[in-house]
């Protein structure tokens, strides 16, 4: 270890400076007044990113860093809580660089086994004869990796020749888009979707060709593929697969099949106790007045407003759902759930009992308008 720094930022062997420096140190570390600064927001589960870039910039980073407990103890890799959170605006470049590249190469640093970091990642392949998506699917967004199209004729009597090369072909690339795209090493599954007994004959067809071909990537991680029912090839599909109880119990561990499984029951309570669910800022703040809201469901781009007044409205409402023992479900806005969540206004919530007085109001505006 290098010599310490004085306030100047200067190198220095002498006796009274180190002193000194140890002397802030201590304090800093063993002071009852913690004194260190909050995060700005909520306690967020997910952050966004660029969907093109996939960015985790220095300002999310830091946030993260500012939310931790100064009072637990040492993790794994040997650093203390609340020395990352003190100095939280010098060392977020470093995270937030190593964050951004293993979302850009789909790959785990290193270190982060020792720090206990292990994002999971899922692959889906979204499928119908003639088109594919290849998705990362990770708890807080869905990511299309690579879109297969191939032009497939259709069967003709007595002559299927040019069908059977065109729906191979299709294959062929499939697999290769599977290749390039999947790292087996951190991808905990590969969900494959598709209507009808294509992801049957995909399937046979691309471990027949391992076997061929001898492709041991293929063959040692067989297990790790799922088949799944989706109604159709193209990636708001994907949700469908999500909710497959096959899949929830392969991914029952992972955020993005809560989040599923909490836009579902919404649907549900909707479609059989309307009074019971309730969506819209307006309505979901009356519900929470009157201490009803179970679980709130509601999206991360809402928190990122360009009004100041309207972003401190929703923290205002996250921070009281909770102060009321409701459960807090926020989504991320480049997943498919948080996708369908946006086109209910990006805000909704299940209620502990129904709220009359809000359906009067509904049923008199509907009246007076009439």
């Amino acid at each position: 270890m290098g010599p310490p720094q004085n306030k100047d930022s200067h190198l220095t062997n002498r006796d009274i400076d180190k002193a000194e420096i140890f002397n802030a140190l201590f304090a800093f570390l063993f002071s009852t007044d913690d004194g260190l600064r909050r995060s700005q927001c909520p306690e967020l589960e997910d952050h966004s990113c660029n969907k093109d870039q996939l960015l985790a910039g220095p300002q999310l980073v830091q946030d993260l860093l500012l939310q931790l407990d100064p009072y637990k103890s040492t993790r794994p890799d040997g650093n203390c809580p609340r020395i990352l959170k003190g100095p939280s605006d010098v060392i977020t470049g470093p995270p937030s660089m190593i964050l951004r590249r293993s979302r850009e190469s789909g790959e785990n640093a290193v270190d982060w086994k020792l720090a206990n970091v292990v994002p999971i990642f899922k692959k889906a392949v979204v499928m119908q004869e003639g088109l594919a998506h290849v998705c990362l699917v990770t708890p807080s967004m869905t990511l299309t990796r690579a879109k297969v199209e191939v032009n497939i004729p259709r069967k003709r009597k007595g002559n299927c020749s040019q069908h059977d090369r065109a729906l191979e072909r299709f294959y062929e690339q499939v697999v290769q888009a599977i290749q390039r795209h999947i790292n087996f090493e951190v991808v905990k599954c590969v969900l494959v979707a598709s209507p009808g007994f294509v992801r049957e004959q995909f399937c046979d067809y691309m471990f027949q060709q391992a076997v061929k071909t001898d492709n041991k990537l293929l063959l040692e991680n067989r297990s790790k593929f799922l088949q799944v029912h989706s109604s159709s090839g193209h990636k708001y599909a994907l949700k469908e697969a999500l909710c497959d109880p096959a899949v929830n119990s392969r991914l029952s561990d992972t955020k993005a099949a809560g989040e599923v499984k909490a836009l579902d029951d919404f649907y549900k309570m909707l479609q059989h106790e309307p009074d019971r669910a309730f969506y819209g800022l307006k309505h979901v703040e009356k519900a929470n007045e009157a201490m009803a809201i179970d679980t709130l469901l509601i999206s991360d781009e809402l928190f990122r407003h360009q009004d100041v007044a309207t972003r401190a409205r929703y923290v205002k409402l996250v921070d009281s759902v909770r102060e009321n023992m409701g459960t807090v479900r926020i989504f991320s806005s480049l997943h498919v759930s948080g996708e369908q969540l946006g086109q209910l206004t990006g805000v909704a919530a299940i209620l502990r009992f129904p709220v009359a007085e809000l359906s009067d109001q509904e049923d008199e505006s509907s009246s007076e308008e009439d």
